[in-house]
């Protein structure tokens, strides 16, 4: 018997660290800052900040 996990949709997930991840890179590794990681997105309500 297979239970059904509550969560988040895996392909959501994937999409979401993608995002975040090339955000973190562009801003680190090529100094472009944008404001995906100054705070929580509308886009990415899944997404919490801790500081």
């Amino acid at each position: 018997m297979h239970r059904r996990r509550r969560g988040i949709d895996p392909n959501r997930a994937i999409e979401i660290q993608r995002v975040y991840l090339a955000a973190f890179f562009d801003q680190e590794l090529r100094h472009r800052h944008g404001t995906l990681l100054d705070g929580p997105d509308e886009k990415y309500p899944e997404i919490s900040f801790i500081r």
